[in-house]
């Protein structure tokens, strides 16, 4: 299980593109140069696909059956789930932003972290105190690189408990794991479902050869990467304390889905109609510094502390499902493919323990 946890979250942070905290402070210092009102712009577009992503994989892979366990049976599987990310999502149209403007003013788009290449030149700008109305340009930089992150996948471990009446109770969790060192990372993650037979309530398809049951679930991601971004040396300092620096992920999770099955000695047919929910926030946890034009016409560092905390558009609307499973004595192996904005696959293995 510990292990399980440690994949789950070393493979966050590796898709996120942030291995390491280097990578993280350059990500994090490119989105903020523009001062706080930009990067917000900035990096709600760079990482939107990042967390519709994660929220088309959290509502994977709850089901590979629309028949519930017998009271009190129990079935423990390990999910292994993947999104797809769409290529309208791997780029994005440069918005107006305050302090940035591109270097090349005929360039308009820039790859969102899905993407692909390196990020468009910009020029950032700071208000001269010394020469009022006409800004300076102070740097030169290019707008986060895209890092090739296609497709998001996502571990998850799952027990589904039989309860009474046709009805089945799925857990996930994972309790927080910390990873210290050079990451400096922790992630964790819960959630619970519902599946309820509705067959046994339809007369007329009660005694055919095919399981409908309905079914719900809902579930969080929470993650966190330390940092450690110091200020430009040519620029004059603060007594800020850096120490506290964080990049915090989180997403929530709902779907809800009309499954059927039919099962044909070792395999199960599977496939559902649905409707699922998400949303993430990215939060800049703790002090943060940027170079800036003080009173006297110098570099100067201002802090900015908490300074961003963006929702991230998740991928709301109708899905379908179609997979198979099989089963050998008490073992089953499934795989299945989901249609929607974001494509998606979940394949697992699992012990399955029921009475027929």
């Amino acid at each position: 299980m510990i292990r399980t946890i440690k994949i789950l979250a070393i493979t966050f942070i590796i898709l996120l593109g942030i291995n390491t905290k280097t990578n993280a402070q350059q990500l994090v210092q490119d989105v903020l140069k523009g001062g706080v009102n930009d990067a917000e712009i900035l990096a709600t577009d760079y990482l939107s696909p990042f967390g519709k992503a994660f929220g088309s994989v959290l509502n994977q892979g709850w089901y590979n059956t629309a028949k519930p366990h017998h009271f009190p049976f129990v079935d423990l599987t390990l999910y292994w789930n993947w999104a797809m990310i769409p290529s309208a999502d791997k780029s994005f149209t440069i918005p107006s932003f305050q302090n940035l403007q591109p270097q090349i003013p005929s360039v308009t788009t820039s790859p969102t972290i899905a993407g692909s290449g390196a990020g468009t030149p910009m020029n950032l700008f700071a208000p001269n105190p010394l020469n009022p109305g006409h800004d300076t340009n102070i740097a030169k930089f290019n707008l986060p690189a895209g890092l090739g992150v296609s497709m998001m996948s996502l571990p998850i471990p799952q027990l589904t408990i039989g309860l009474v009446k046709g009805t089945d109770l799925s857990i996930r969790y994972l309790p927080t794991l910390n990873i210290p060192g050079s990451i400096d990372a922790k992630a964790s993650i819960w959630g619970v479902g519902i599946k309820h037979e509705i067959t046994q309530y339809m007369k007329f398809v009660d005694k055919a050869p095919i399981d409908i049951s309905i079914q719900g679930a809902y579930s969080q991601f929470k993650s966190e990467l330390g940092l450690n971004m110091q200020p430009q040396a040519s620029a004059i300092p603060t007594n800020a304390d850096y120490t506290t620096q964080k990049l915090q992920f989180a997403v929530t999770a709902y779907t809800i889905n009309l499954l059927v099955s039919k099962k044909l000695l070792m395999f199960t047919f599977y496939g559902s109609a649905g409707y699922q929910h998400s949303s993430s926030t990215m939060s800049f946890v703790g002090n943060y510094p940027i170079t800036t034009i003080n009173n006297s016409g110098q570099l100067a560092i201002t802090d900015l502390k908490d300074p961003i905390k963006v929702d991230l558009s998740g991928v709301n609307g109708l899905k379908a499902n179609l997979g198979i499973r099989y089963t050998m004595l008490i073992f089953t192996l499934h795989a299945d493919y989901t249609f929607a904005t974001y494509p998606g696959i979940s394949a697992g293995i699992g012990i399955n323990i029921d009475k027929n």
